[in-house]
């Protein structure tokens, strides 16, 4: 079985996606050897520079050394200039009989179905997190503006001419019910976790002193997420807080200081995925109230590595987060709830370690990488006959 895959990053943020798609292709071209399947892999360079420089050289090293897995760099963005790209494209599918295209975020969509409808190829669909459901007013203006003019009509044109879509949670899968997507294509691939690498570990005895700091991560935030933490400060006085990545209000540097939380909250920005798993394990619970989400990486990330996780009931999170179990769900937008919640689990460290073991052993049945790339091999086998 010869399969195209196509894997588009995002532009600007490679310290979030690239370090996730080397993971993701590591696993796969295993997989894909060990299953005896011609595995060409085109990686969508958005940066303008080599890809090779920045995904893990292991992958190139292990396809160098396989003649069933072969990784390619398309030079630039095939949703913005993918026309130059097509001849080379077509002459690829044709010169390797590829039987299957794998794509990734609908790039280059309507090309890819003139090379479907070409050589009567499938193509199969994989959504790495929340494209489908950002054409919904629900995400206001931080998830509209990442959406161009068009872009649901695009939709309309492309999603009815995949033969199986891939969504990361039951959530995207029901979007692509209203675009009227047959659900007999649909099958539902959670995301997955390198357990290897997002080891467990337990803090020590040690590490919990009563009268220590309880220290907050989280990724995703909202304005009522930074309230709720102004209203427990004073209960809880050895409350620290850190904030990586961007995904926060755009006045966050703003409200918390308007609030005076300096003292409080740390804004890291974005840090190097590849210290991901360390960060997490110096925390004691994970905040991540997001308005919008697939299957966040970061929420299976810390259940993974032991670590409650307070996540918003919905957007995909409540299909990860076992409410009571592994962690809290809240309401994003209420304040009260956030406040509660981290209030709930600072003040109660054996709270904290059962939740922490029953977040590790959900990924462990449901969402680790092998899992994943057995579900796309399987897909592969369902589409090829």
């Amino acid at each position: 079985m010869n399969i195209l895959w196509i894997v588009s990053g995002y532009p600007g943020s490679e310290l979030i996606s690239y370090p996730y798609i080397t993971r993701e292709l590591s696993a796969m071209v295993r997989a894909a050897d060990d299953a005896g399947i011609n595995l060409y892999i085109f990686v969508e360079d958005v940066s303008g520079t080599s890809v090779t420089h920045r995904l893990n050289e292991s992958i190139f090293e292990y396809c160098n050394k396989h003649g069933s897995c072969r990784l390619f760099s398309l030079p630039s963005s095939l949703r913005n200039r993918f026309d130059e790209h097509y001849p080379q494209l077509l002459e690829f599918v044709e010169r390797n009989h590829i039987d299957l295209i794998h794509t990734e975020h609908l790039r280059g969509g309507i090309n890819l179905i003139d090379i479907k409808q070409q050589f009567d190829i499938p193509i199969l669909n994989s959504y790495r997190g929340s494209e489908i459901a950002k054409v919904k007013s629900e995400f206001g203006s931080r998830g509209s503006r990442l959406l161009k003019p068009g872009y649901e009509a695009f939709l309309w044109n492309v999603l009815p001419a995949i033969d199986l879509h891939l969504p990361v949670s039951r959530y995207l899968a029901d979007y692509l019910d209203e675009f009227d997507v047959d659900p007999g294509k649909v099958r539902v691939v959670h995301n997955g976790v390198d357990l290897h690498e997002f080891s467990f570990v337990e803090k020590s005895v040690s590490q919990v002193a009563e009268d220590g700091p309880i220290r907050l991560l989280a990724y995703k935030r909202t304005v009522s997420s930074i309230q709720a933490i102004k209203s427990v400060a004073s209960a809880l006085p050895h409350l620290e807080c850190v904030f990586i990545g961007d995904e926060g209000p755009a006045d966050e540097n703003t409200i918390i200081n308007s609030l005076n939380l300096q003292s409080i909250i740390s804004c890291l920005g974005r840090v190097s995925v590849d210290n991901s798993a360390d960060f997490l394990r110096r925390c004691d619970v994970v905040l991540h109230p997001t308005w919008y989400d697939g299957c966040s990486n970061f929420v299976l990330e810390a259940m993974a590595v032991g670590r409650p996780v307070i996540g918003t009931n919905g957007f995909g999170v409540d299909e990860q987060v076992v409410h009571g179990e592994t962690g809290l769900l809240v309401d994003h937008a209420n304040s009260r709830q956030i406040a509660d919640a981290i209030i709930f689990l600072a003040t109660d460290e054996v709270k904290r370690r059962k939740l922490g073991l029953a977040g590790r052993n959900r990924v462990e049945n449901y969402f680790s990488s092998a899992r994943k790339t057995r579900s796309y091999l399987k897909a592969y086998k369902e589409l090829s006959g």
